[in-house]
């Protein structure tokens, strides 16, 4: 009898409760998504009234026993993330300056409006067929032509076939007999123009640089396969539909300024001293800005034509969505003991600082940098600081015990994550971040064994499977090449299984000894931190 009591107790609201909470989260944040197309008000009401439904069920909840606790702390999680979801409606919609209109350029000052062409900026007494080119802002005009004959050579955009890893179409250089790379090594050319005695062109020079340069080849760089520089612009710049009309080479170009975003028309008689932008000298009409035209714009962290959201509005996030998320979620794992606010809490804290490193910056070379580091020092330092603790104490605090789920899955899949970016496994051909990445395998076992969480080992045999199908693909390519036909494969997966034996027989036999290779590895790493044994747990 009384194990028929305490069974309801471990049975929550069971598999439908969850499942009708799941659909009922659907409807609710695809309400919210549309409502915020229709109106960002709307959106902020349903997601209000959401919030306040869902902390109203959780202090209902409280009332009951514990057989509700796993859906009680659902309910807060969710609760503060919409919290930080109301203040980033606010800090979008409310603050002066806010990044829709950024994003959107609805109108340049300097300009002309981002969903109009560009007549308006052409003399009075231009050409019919320079007033079609200016007509024509569809996107496909914008990187056409895409190649063009220049002496005996076509000139082209493409991917090399030469066996080494490119990922970015570059210049290319085609007679009777041979394609070879033009150089120096441009990134995404297009809008090759012959004019005068010289094949004109746009690209960019340097790997992830944004926006591009005019360039130029010569007969002598025909022969050669080399270009030469004509003008180099700024980060912020985006130059496209360069065209030769009326004896000029004229070009539109996009680029940010600290206050405002610009598109007008260049022209040039094919020279760096001779181009001459239609909308005057006063390029950024900002207080103590800059006369020189073509001086190099502010870089752009989001895209070719927009800066960064303005500062206000950064702070407004910070101080409307992150804090407020991380003193609620604080709080409620104060006083209710919920785990799962490890979740707000973690993500939370990644997004104020990553708020703050824009609100410091406008490099968009240094947010990729920044980015990578960050996030994998910030995941590494979160798991091994939870390992270090499992190892140091014999039994865990009852709140941590509680929140071990919530640490393991997300700091580890967050590593797991970042690894395979930062290394580029599985895509890139070098050797070396092969090497260092299956040298990660090992590390996740002992995670696993440390803290006794199945999810590092899971990670774990995922690498290694990726690090298995590697050896057996570069043991197949030495000795048939790229082929991978069927003899090739065959080959390939054999080898792929007897690796896969041989995990086998390892999982085996870890399996059969798992208490004893626990108790060895954890022994083992705390005589290397220097105490033998760990320490007594501390009440929370």
């Amino acid at each position: 009898m009384a194990a028929t009591d305490e069974a309801p107790a471990s049975t929550g609201v069971g598999v439908l409760g969850w499942l009708g909470f799941i659909i009922v989260n659907i409807a609710v944040w695809g309400i919210i998504l549309v409502s915020s197309v229709v109106s960002w008000a709307g959106g902020f009401v349903v997601t209000m009234v959401y919030t306040g439904v869902l902390v109203g069920i959780a202090f209902c909840l409280r009332r009951y026993d514990a057989r509700f606790a796993a859906f009680e702390n659902l309910l807060w999680v969710l609760s503060c993330w919409c919290l930080f979801i109301l203040g980033v409606y606010l800090s979008i919609n409310v603050i002066p300056g806010n990044s829709a209109a950024v994003l959107d350029h609805p109108e340049s000052p300097t300009g002309v409006p981002h969903n109009s062409d560009f007549t308006a900026l052409l003399p009075a007494n231009s050409s019919d067929e320079l007033r079609h080119w200016a007509e024509d802002f569809h996107w496909a005009a914008q990187s056409a032509p895409s190649f063009a004959m220049y002496g005996d050579y076509i000139f082209f955009r493409g991917l090399p076939d030469d066996g080494q890893d490119q990922r970015a179409e570059i210049l290319l250089r085609s007679n009777e007999s041979s394609i070879v790379r033009v150089m120096p090594e441009l990134q995404e050319p297009r809008s090759l123009v012959v004019f005068g005695s010289a094949l004109y062109f746009l690209a960019s020079g340097q790997a992830g640089k944004v926006g591009s340069d005019l360039w130029l080849i010569n007969t002598t760089g025909a022969a050669k396969a080399t270009a030469v520089l004509v003008k180099s612009f700024g980060m912020g710049y985006r130059l496209h539909s360069l065209d030769s009309i009326d004896g000029r080479l004229y070009m539109k170009a996009e680029y940010t300024c600290p206050t405002t975003f610009v598109r007008t028309v260049l022209w040039t008689d094919g020279t760096a001293e001779g181009l001459t932008n239609l909308l005057g000298s006063d390029y950024c009409p900002t207080p103590g800005g800059s006369t020189d035209p073509f001086e190099p714009a502010p870089p752009s962290v989001f895209d070719d034509v927009s800066d960064l959201p303005p500062r206000n509005q950064l702070w407004g996030l910070v101080f409307l969505s992150c804090v407020p998320m991380l003193t609620s979620a604080g709080l409620v794992l104060w006083k209710f003991r919920m785990p799962g606010m490890f979740f707000n809490l973690y993500c939370g804290f990644a997004v104020l600082v990553v708020t703050l490193f824009f609100i410091g910056t406008i490099e968009r070379d240094a947010v990729e940098v920044f980015m990578k580091t960050f996030l994998t020092i910030y995941s590494a330092g979160a798991l091994l600081a939870f390992t270090l603790t499992c190892l140091l104490r014999e039994a865990l605090p009852d709140l941590l015990e509680s929140m071990q789920d919530w640490v393991i899955a997300l700091t580890s899949l967050l590593l797991f994550v970042m690894i395979h970016i930062d290394l580029e496994v599985p895509s890139t051909d070098t050797a070396w971040p092969w090497v260092v990445y299956a040298l990660t395998i090992p590390p996740w076992m002992v995670i696993s064994v440390s803290v006794g969480h199945m999810m590092p080992l899971v990670l774990g045999s995922l690498s290694t499977f990726i690090v298995a199908w590697k050896i057996s693909r570069e043991i197949v390519r030495a000795i048939y090449g790229d082929n991978l036909s069927e003899v090739p494969m065959l080959v390939l997966l054999a080898i792929l299984a007897l690796q896969g034996i041989a995990i086998i027989v390892g999982a085996i036999f870890y399996a059969k000894h798992r208490e004893a290779i626990g108790d060895v590895v954890r022994g083992s790493l705390r005589r290397c931190m220097g105490r033998q044994k760990p320490l007594m747990p501390v009440e929370m």
